[in-house]
C-alpha cells in the first residue's frame, strides 16, 4: 500500500480493520492451545514419536482457531471494545512483536536442529508437528515476553505494573 496522500489529503485506510487482525491472533492462539492440550490429555504416552491422529490434531486446530477467530473478529469489526480487547493501547506493539518474530525464527531453528540431531538414518521417524508446536511457540512467547520487559510508553499509556 502506497502511503502518500490521496487528492483529499487524507491518510491511507488500514484494509483490515484491528478487530479482524486481533481476532485472527486469538484465534490461533487458542487453537494452538486447546489443540495441544487436547493431544497431551488424549494421547499421554504421545512423546515426540509419531502418531498420525495426533498430527492431525495439531495441525488442524491452530488453522480451524484462526478460521473462527477471524470470523468473530469480522462479525465484531465495527466493536472498539472487541479491538481494544485484543490489543489494549498499553501493549508496545512494536517491541513485543519485535520479539516473537525473533523468538519463534530461534525457536524454529532449535525445533530444526533437535530434529537433525535426532535422525541418526537422516530422516526423523517422530512427530515433527510435536516438536514444531511445542518448541517454536515456547520461544515465541519468550521472546514477546523479553519484548514487552523492554518496552517503553506507548502513547502516554503507561504498560500495567507486576504484582
Amino acid at each position: 500500500m502506497d502511503p502518500t496522500l490521496d487528492d483529499n489529503d487524507e491518510p491511507p485506510r488500514n484494509p483490515l480493520p484491528k478487530a479482524i487482525k486481533g481476532g485472527t491472533y486469538l484465534g490461533l492462539t487458542v487453537g494452538w492451545l486447546v489443540g495441544l492440550m487436547y493431544v497431551l490429555v488424549t494421547f499421554p504416552s504421545i512423546g515426540f514419536e509419531q502418531q498420525s491422529t495426533a498430527d492431525g490434531i495439531l495441525i488442524a486446530a491452530p488453522i480451524i482457531g484462526a478460521g473462527v477467530g477471524t470470523s468473530i473478529g469480522y462479525l465484531l469489526r465495527s466493536s472498539d471494545r472487541f479491538a481494544r480487547l485484543t490489543a489494549p493501547d498499553w501493549i508496545a506493539v512494536k517491541e513485543v512483536r519485535w520479539g516473537w518474530r525473533t523468538g519463534g525464527v530461534v525457536g524454529i531453528l532449535l525445533a530444526r536442529y533437535y530434529i537433525s540431531a535426532n535422525s541418526p538414518l537422516g530422516f526423523y521417524t517422530g512427530s515433527i508437528a510435536l516438536v514444531f508446536e511445542t518448541i517454536a511457540p515456547f520461544f515465541a512467547a519468550l521472546g514477546g515476553a523479553i519484548g514487552f520487559a523492554l518496552a517503553t510508553n506507548r502513547d502516554g499509556a503507561a504498560p500495567p505494573t507486576a504484582l
